[in-house]
């Protein structure tokens, strides 16, 4: 099959689910689209060569279900040790090693079971385990700038379905009805956010802007409103004034008098965000919402403001209560991530059966039961669609890391991802291809942001948005690496 053909044949399918989320979500569509993505991993990773494995694992990333995803961590695990390690798949392979230790040393103790150790590998290591074994091959321009090209489609994809989605609504107000094929308004926030960055990259590179570059920009920031994605927006933000105080020292940019206006303009928007913030409640939603409101609403007992609450018993009560498990963790899978919710059904509310329960006993460990289960309950949910999700449920990153491998799994894991930077940082210099050069300062940005997105949600354990960053870097730096 040729390789626009292919392409097509995926963007297409992506486009077809990103429809069937705007119409259902029931669960026969979902295991109904389950079993085609993993007809087509199965066929990528048997007959497919390594570039269009990419694009295909690419394209599965930006559907809104994520289980075949997790099927990849089986296939690629077994494969990372057949060649030489460079640094940052020797640092990978440290916290897997440092992971597995603290696990096996509290399992003595808390009896904990070897389900929830391998869930955690499985949600949270496969976007490294693909890290690794991409970064073993090498790639010329030609490959690496399709593989680019495509990405970049995959995402401007988002916004046609965004314009199909808004015609399916009567009410025109950010909301989470801008799901794209993602099924998630904060996942698709994030990547109208790369794609605008990115394009504005190139107006830094070149020095060149044209009428159709700023309605396709103007276009892109009105999606990303809709989307509504605030954590992410204000994420970014923040990442961004790091990136620019770091731009500012380089010579990367052939404008810096460009960058200086945008701290500026940024350090401007921090002083009136109290006027943004009203006047965005106003226009939408017809209501005055002051910062001030704004943050009492999420720091009271009584608005459930349970992100907060979990914080606390993380880094205040667990240092009271055993400041070796504090330091170390009680242990991957066993506290906050992902694999932990989706073992404890039986004590932290859900509103429907996850594919787990199907298969599956529940594994609650004793700390879900003395940390979590009461800042995730049935009235709690029921609650959350009056607040902002992401900062009333409990969950997130930072919690979820600092939890189960401590203070050294966190460094460890924070660790990886600026070697990545530094490594994105120090190709810039040597590469000649423009759109690869915008890509590495793209991937720059969005390595910088992570650490701060991680303290709204366990975005470690989103394979739709890690699998396709670890992706691309390793290719990326695969240029220049050995």
């Amino acid at each position: 099959m040729k390789k626009k053909s292919y392409e097509n044949i995926l963007l297409f399918y992506i486009f077809i689910c990103g429809i069937i989320f705007s119409t259902s979500y029931e669960h026969y569509f979902t295991y109904f689209i389950t079993l085609i993505n993993i007809t087509f991993i199965s066929y990528s990773f048997l007959y497919l060569n390594k570039t269009k494995n990419i694009i295909t694992l690419l394209s599965l990333s930006f559907i809104g279900i994520d289980y075949h995803l997790f099927s990849l961590f089986f296939l690629y695990f077994p494969l990372i040790f057949t060649h030489k390690f460079n640094s940052i798949n020797f640092s990978i392979l440290l916290l897997l090693l440092y992971s597995s230790i603290v696990f096996l040393s509290n399992s003595i103790i808390f009896n904990y079971s070897i389900i929830n150790f391998v869930m955690w590998l499985i949600t949270f290591f496969t976007p490294l385990i693909l890290f690794m074994y991409f970064s073993k091959f090498n790639y010329n321009a030609v490959d690496i700038k399709n593989i680019i090209n495509f990405f970049i489609k995959l995402i401007s994809l988002q916004i046609f379905l965004l314009f199909i989605q808004f015609l399916c609504i009567s009410d025109f107000k950010p909301g989470d009805w801008a799901m794209g094929s993602l099924h998630d308004a904060n996942k698709v926030t994030f990547y109208l956010i790369i794609l605008l960055v990115f394009k504005i990259f190139e107006y830094f590179i070149t020095d060149k802007l044209n009428i159709k570059k700023i309605i396709f920009l103007f276009l892109c920031s009105i999606m990303i409103i809709f989307c509504d994605g605030k954590s992410v927006i204000l994420s970014f933000l923040i990442g961004l004034v790091f990136y620019s105080l770091i731009m500012l020292k380089s010579n990367i940019f052939k404008n810096k008098l460009l960058i200086k206006i945008l701290i500026v303009m940024f350090v401007f928007m921090i002083i009136n965000l109290d006027f943004f913030v009203n006047n965005y409640f106003e226009f939408f939603y017809g209501t005055s919402m002051s910062i001030k409101s704004f943050i009492e609403n999420f720091s009271s007992l009584e608005n459930f403001s349970n992100k907060y609450l979990f914080y606390n018993r993380i880094f205040l009560d667990m240092f009271n209560e055993n400041k070796l498990i504090w330091i170390f963790g009680t242990g991957p899978g066993t506290l906050g991530s992902r694999a932990s919710n989706f073992l404890s059904y039986d004590t932290i509310y859900t509103q429907s059966k996850n594919i787990v329960e199907i298969f599956i006993l529940p594994k609650t460990s004793y700390w879900v039961k003395i940390y979590l289960a009461d800042l995730w309950t049935e009235d709690i949910v029921n609650n959350v669609k009056w607040h902002s999700a992401v900062l009333t449920y409990p969950f997130s990153g930072i919690n979820s890391l600092k939890a189960e491998i401590g203070l050294v799994g966190i460094v460890f894991y924070i660790g990886i991802i600026f070697l990545i930077i530094q490594k994105l940082f120090n190709n810039f210099f040597f590469e000649k291809e423009l759109l690869i050069k915008k890509i590495i300062l793209t991937l720059t940005l969005v390595f910088i942001t992570i650490p701060i997105l991680l303290l709204f949600d366990n975005y470690q354990e989103q394979p739709q948005i890690m699998i396709p960053l670890f992706l691309i870097s390793s290719f990326i730096l695969k240029k220049k690496i050995n």
